[in-house]
């Protein structure tokens, strides 16, 4: 690095720190600053706020970014167990429930969103141990992969009208959780979405869900019956491996959705109406009748039920 580049680099930052003291407040930190430095020395991208950033803030109980017109929370910081999230901050409206913002460690066990939040980021709820209980208005839009993903304790959740998206990994090994109440308009089950949800017993999903993910109810062991329409013609890998034996997927008679699902090696139930995952004694068989014997490899998935090891894996 020439003595130029770092003149310009020490340049920047003396004029970023003036800046700051004459106008008596700074929309960015010490160490935002600095890091910029560095990155401006190292010959790398120099990182640039999102759009309308103005600078971040916290109060007794939330660290927040505000916006020109909004604000988001990035963190929770009191002890309460049941949190009730303002509708606003220093007057602007609350938008966004930033990603960890309620990350793990927080002991919330129920939390109620105000109807000016719109987008839950990725990994707001993200391992969330002591969540039981979600409250979403009707106002929001959009959900982040892995919002609710290892939140264990939470046991039912009611998708507004407005959401149309379950994003990948959402509910992942929330093995509380009993009953989910969706819209009529989900068009889409992300990958994993609801893998691990051990207590899970029914799913349906109205006429305008498209695709379903890989793996999406994998490991499910509690679930007995699903519906899906018929018009559903996309469908991943094994969305339904490692489920019960008494699991029912119903879905239009040989529609696309019936066609994708039993290549994959579900079964018509014994009045075809309905289909049904494999038995043991139906693979074993059909593993002897196929088998070579100079082949001793086995195939297995290497993520397990939900892909993702949990915040506590070493």
């Amino acid at each position: 690095m020439s003595h130029g580049h770092f003149r310009r680099g020490m340049a920047v930052l003396c004029l970023s720190l003036s800046l700051c003291l004459l106008l008596g407040s700074c929309s960015f930190s010490l160490e935002d600053t600095m890091q910029r430095l560095k990155a401006y020395i190292n010959g790398e991208e120099i990182p640039t706020p999102p759009e309308g950033f103005v600078e971040a803030r916290e109060n007794d109980l939330y660290a927040y970014d505000v916006y020109e017109t909004y604000v988001v929370i990035t963190g929770y910081k009191g002890e309460d167990v049941n949190v009730t999230v303002p509708w606003e901050l220093d007057g602007l409206p609350v938008r966004k429930i930033g990603e960890l913002a309620f990350y793990y460690g927080v002991p919330v066990e129920s939390v109620a969103l105000p109807s000016t939040v719109t987008e839950l980021e990725e990994n707001a709820f993200y391992y969330c141990r002591a969540l039981k209980k979600i409250t979403l208005p009707g106002s929001i839009t959009s959900i982040g992969d892995k919002c609710f993903s290892w939140c264990s304790s939470l046991t039912s959740v009611t998708l507004p009208r407005s959401v149309t998206v379950i994003p990948e990994y959402c509910f992942n090994e929330c093995t509380a959780l009993k009953t989910v109440v969706l819209p009529e308009g989900i068009t889409s089950v992300g990958t994993r979405a609801f893998s691990g949800c051990k207590s899970l017993t029914a799913m349906s999903f109205g006429a305008d869900l498209t695709s379903i993910g890989s793996f999406a109810f994998r490991g499910c062991t509690s679930l007995d019956l699903v519906h899906l329409p018929g018009s559903c013609e996309t469908v991943g890998t094994d969305p339904f491996g490692g489920c019960g034996e008494n699991l029912m997927v119903g879905t239009g008679k040989f529609s696309p959705c019936w066609e994708a699902l039993a290549e994959q090696g579900m079964r018509p139930t014994e009045g075809g109406n309905y289909l049904r995952l494999p038995t043991k004694e139906e693979l074993d068989a059909e593993e002897e009748e196929s088998s070579d014997p100079f082949d001793t490899s086995e195939e297995t998935d290497p993520e397990g039920a939900s892909g993702e090891a949990g915040p506590d894996a070493e």
